[in-house]
C-alpha cells in the first residue's frame, strides 16, 4: 500500500507540475522564444525625375501669298481744274515669303505665336482709277515701280491634337521703289488681320493655309496734281510650311 500511495503521490505531483508548466506565461527573457518578423511591404524607389518643362518653340517658315492687288476705295484726285474721287487698284503679283517665329501650343488648349515676316519686291504692272464717270488704266513698262513688305504678326492659336487654328493681327511696314522723276510718292503700312488653319505633320513641322490682309496707305504728287489714296489693303490666300527647333 505504501508503494501504491507513493506512486499515486508521484503521479499527482507530476501532473500538477505539468499542468502548472503549461499555464505559466512565457517570459520575455526566455531565450527559446523567437521573434516573429512581420513581412514589410517593399516600397518602390521614388522617382525623383522631374518631367520636362514645356517651353516655347523657335523656328522659321516659308510661304507663298497669292495677294496681287492693292485696293483703295477712297482716292481723292486733285488738279488745278478741280477734284474727283475714285477707287484705285494697283496690280502686281503674288510673292514668296520667309519668316521666323516663336510659338507656344499644347494639345487641347490655347496658345500663341509671334512672327516676323518678309515678302520681297513685287513689281507693279498697272494702276486703275475708276468711278461712276470713267475707268482709266495705266500700264507700267520698262523699269516698273515695286514694293516689299516687312510684317510683324501676332496670333492666338487653338490647338486640338494635330490640327490648329491661328488668328490675329499684323502690322505692315512696306517699302516702295520707283524710278526717278519729278514727283514724290509715299507708301506706309498699318494694322491688318490674319486667319489660318494648320496641321502638324511631324514632331517639328507643320503645313498651313491662310488668309492675310495687310493695310497700306499711299499718296503721290507731281506738279499741281495730287493723288491721296488714303487707306487700302492687300489681301489674299496663301500656303506655307513651318519648322521649329526641338
Amino acid at each position: 500500500m505504501k508503494y501504491i500511495k507513493s506512486v499515486c503521490i508521484i503521479i499527482a505531483l507530476t501532473m500538477t507540475s505539468a499542468k502548472g508548466f503549461s499555464q505559466e506565461p512565457v517570459s520575455q527573457d526566455n531565450p527559446q522564444k523567437k521573434d516573429i518578423v512581420e513581412p514589410q511591404a517593399l516600397n518602390p524607389a521614388e522617382d525623383t525625375t522631374e518631367p520636362p518643362k514645356h517651353k516655347p518653340k523657335f523656328g522659321f517658315n516659308l510661304y507663298y501669298s497669292t495677294a496681287d492687288t492693292a485696293k483703295f476705295d477712297n482716292t481723292v484726285i486733285s488738279t488745278s481744274s478741280g477734284s474727283a474721287t475714285a477707287t484705285t487698284e494697283f496690280k502686281s503679283s503674288g510673292s514668296a515669303g520667309i519668316g521666323m517665329f516663336i510659338a507656344d501650343t499644347k494639345p487641347e488648349s490655347w496658345g500663341y505665336s509671334g512672327s516676323l515676316l518678309y515678302e520681297p519686291d513685287r513689281d507693279i504692272s498697272s494702276v486703275t482709277f475708276s468711278n461712276a464717270n470713267a475707268t482709266v488704266t495705266a500700264a507700267f513698262s520698262g523699269i516698273k515701280p515695286k514694293f516689299s513688305v516687312l510684317i510683324l504678326e501676332g496670333t492666338v492659336i487653338y490647338r486640338w491634337n494635330s490640327f490648329y487654328l491661328p488668328f490675329g493681327l499684323n502690322l505692315s511696314a512696306p517699302k516702295l521703289t520707283t524710278s526717278s522723276g519729278s514727283g514724290t510718292s509715299s507708301l506706309s503700312g498699318g494694322v491688318g488681320a490674319f486667319l489660318g488653319a494648320g496641321f502638324i505633320t511631324t514632331e517639328n513641322s507643320s503645313v498651313e493655309i491662310f488668309s492675310r490682309s495687310i493695310t497700306l496707305k499711299y499718296s503721290e504728287s507731281a506738279g499741281t496734281t495730287n493723288v491721296d489714296c488714303g487707306t487700302g489693303y492687300l489681301a489674299g490666300l496663301g500656303f506655307g510650311w513651318k519648322y521649329w527647333f526641338p
